[in-house]
């Protein structure tokens, strides 16, 4: 774009970047960059936001890289805000293809404020793709979390797997579990710490594989009971399935389980059901009986002022709000209604 700057020998790339088994592009758009890491900082990708960013406000920041063994694992980000400078260290050998949240943030339009990775980092490359800031007016430290599966409580017998170059999965690593044999079924259980009540959108993520299972279980535990939902892990392919919306507490125990469908088909082929991670995005508390109810004020209320010829009428033939409405019958003759 034409609001990026460049400072350094860095290299445009649209290679196939296909994560091996994976036959979709990770980086977004036509291309990537990518520099030599091991500098001082000398080089560096900045994204400018000015002009871009037209309305004063806080902004949550997403990074986005493709992933490689060759990448970084202590890649510098930037961040230039009204508060000052913010830097994020991300390993780029993980997480590729994916938005990555780095913070979130107050800016304001036509500020000299900017989203800046360097060449500082050890290993081959650091990748400059691009980023992404989303409004957010009701956003505090906390509201986005993210529980991956070393945190998750498990029953049953899990298989761990790598994280290779054709999974994107979360993390280092991933649980599995073959539904097609005869051993005991499973459940993995994500309990994240809420640091405030509130709506939270709740998506699950997984690698890809296309012997992942068709119909498997997700169990939310919210401020409104209990949702099972029917997943096709399948669909995930290293991305963020969404589960819905639902209110949380803080400290009420609401979490997300995964079991295994008991009527499961069975295939000659292998099938697994994978656990990797579970993320909690907060978009804001609705609560029927703690929701504050509109303000309507009616042209019959004793709050309302007219002048002019205003007639008072009632018509089972039109739809209208309360017992009455008024309408003006003079054109000619100069009105208000308040």
């Amino acid at each position: 774009d034409s609001n990026v700057q460049a400072v350094g020998a860095w290299e445009g790339s649209s290679a196939t970047n296909t994560y091996s088994n994976v036959n979709t592009s990770a980086f977004f758009g036509s291309n990537y960059f990518r520099l030599a890491a091991g500098g001082v900082g000398d080089n560096y990708f900045r994204w400018k936001l000015d002009p871009v960013l037209k309305v004063d406000g806080k902004y949550k920041v997403y990074a986005r890289w493709t992933k490689s063994e060759t990448r970084s694992t202590n890649a510098e980000y930037t961040v230039t805000h009204d508060g000052g400078s913010s830097t994020f260290v991300v390993n780029q050998q993980e997480n590729g293809g994916d938005w990555n949240f780095l913070g979130a943030f107050d800016f304001s339009a036509g500020a000299d404020q900017a989203i800046q990775i360097a060449d500082i980092g050890d290993d081959t490359y650091v990748i400059a793709d691009s980023v992404r800031l989303v409004r957010d007016l009701d956003w505090q430290d906390g509201d986005e979390i993210i529980v991956d599966n070393d945190a998750a409580t498990l029953t049953g017998s899990w298989l761990t797997g790598n994280s290779s170059l054709g999974q994107l999965s979360h993390g280092p690593d991933y649980l599995r579990k073959n539904t097609t044999d005869n051993t005991p079924k499973v459940s993995a259980s994500w309990e994240p710490t809420f640091a405030r009540s509130g709506r939270y959108q709740v998506y699950v993520k997984g690698p890809y594989n296309w012997r992942a299972v068709r119909n498997t279980y997700y169990t939310v535990h919210h401020a409104d009971g209990v949702t099972k939902v029917l997943a096709d892990q399948l669909k995930i392919a290293g991305g963020w399935l969404p589960l819905g919306s639902f209110n949380m507490d803080v400290g009420s125990n609401h979490r997300v389980v995964l079991t295994e469908k008991s009527e499961e088909h069975r295939h000659w082929y292998m099938q697994f059901a994978y656990a990797d991670a579970v993320k909690f995005v907060r978009d804001g508390y609705i609560r029927p009986e703690t929701e504050v109810p509109p303000i309507i004020v009616d042209n019959a209320d004793t709050n309302t002022s007219s002048t002019g010829a205003w007639n008072s009428y009632s018509n089972s033939r039109v739809t209208y709000w309360g017992p009455t409405f008024h309408k003006h019958t003079s054109l000619s003759t100069p009105s208000t209604f308040t």
